[in-house]
């Protein structure tokens, strides 16, 4: 399904953002972007998922794949199972599940991404909507309180773990006065793209797709918040 998007000039864009950076001279408007209800989301997948039988299993590291007698046999720290079919949806430890399986592994490399929260004066209105750098250099959408959100877009390589912010970037968040800072886990092949592909009876849905903070377009349902709104900014671009 397409997704609408309407060309803006220097004008327009100083209507729907105002004070504005001067180098600031094309854009996009993307009138339909959604943001995901991550917490709705989730609890809609495992309503889903136990409405259908699934039992959930938490703190299983897997420690063992073995496929023989025409079945999968799985060791981990919460005991072993059996399968017929595996789905290696780890995220950022896809390739480690691959290898624990023997198979060859994909290329994933993992990222770091910085978001931090600002104060600001005057406020930001609540109906700013999300800026993205067309480069990929920035993004900064509005917060309750009239505050920011924002994202230098860094993608700094990292070992598969729980994503927290390194010390040397809390130190900064304090020294500058931000009032908050989180941290978001990405993950794509190293020669770029993502991956969706069956491989011997282990599935990978979209195994290097695990961004945060990613909005969308479209209507999908109880999981969407109102609309949001995306203005997709040139910072070199010039008419």
């Amino acid at each position: 399904m397409p997704i609408p998007l309407d060309r803006v000039d220097r004008n327009e864009i100083n209507q729907r953002l105002r004070g504005s950076h001067i180098d600031w001279t094309c854009g996009l408007w993307e009138p339909d972007c959604c943001d995901i209800d991550v917490a709705g989301l989730h609890g809609a997948y495992l309503a889903h998922a136990r409405k259908n039988g699934v039992a959930l299993c938490c703190n299983a590291a897997v420690r063992g794949l073995q496929y023989r007698g025409g079945h999968w046999s799985i060791e981990t720290a919460s005991g072993n199972f059996e399968a017929a079919l595996v789905v290696n949806a780890a995220g950022a430890w896809a390739d480690e599940i691959a290898g624990l399986a023997g198979l060859r592994t994909l290329g994933l490399q993992p990222y770091r991404r910085t978001v931090v929260q600002l104060a600001v004066d005057p406020p930001a209105p609540a109906d700013l909507p999300l800026v993205v750098g067309l480069d990929g250099s920035f993004y900064f959408k509005p917060e309750a309180g009239g505050r920011l959100w924002l994202s230098p877009h860094d993608e700094t390589p990292s070992p598969p773990c729980d994503a927290a912010p390194e010390e040397w970037d809390v130190a900064l968040v304090q020294s500058t006065g931000f009032s908050r800072l989180l941290t978001g886990k990405s993950s794509s092949l190293k020669h770029g793209g993502r991956v969706c592909v069956p491989s011997r009876r282990i599935a990978y849905p979209l195994s290097g797709a695990t961004r945060c903070f990613r909005p969308f377009s479209g209507s999908r349902g109880r999981v969407v918040s109102a609309s949001r709104r995306r203005l997709l900014l040139h910072n070199w671009l010039r008419d």
